[in-house]
């Protein structure tokens, strides 16, 4: 193997690393936004008040925007 072709090969093998690591940090993301989203409802009785429900599914979705942009932004 000559050195073009290494040096060839090794871009590709760090990209492809890259492109999980970019992957991982997505998923991490998400899990950690929606295991918040998950605590929050275990901590407030929603089934008591259809305004707090509301609220829960503002904030919700509030931080679905924002992983997402988070997401497209590590993308």
């Amino acid at each position: 193997m000559d050195r073009k072709q290494a040096a060839k090969t090794y871009l590709e093998e760090t990209n492809k690393l890259r492109s999980k690591l970019s992957g991982l940090d997505v998923k991490s993301i998400e899990e950690k936004a929606s295991g918040e989203v998950l605590k929050w409802r275990r901590n407030f009785d929603t089934s008591s008040s259809i305004q707090l429900e509301r609220v829960f599914n503002e904030i919700e979705q509030r931080k679905q925007t924002e992983v997402i942009a988070l997401a497209n932004e590590l993308r």
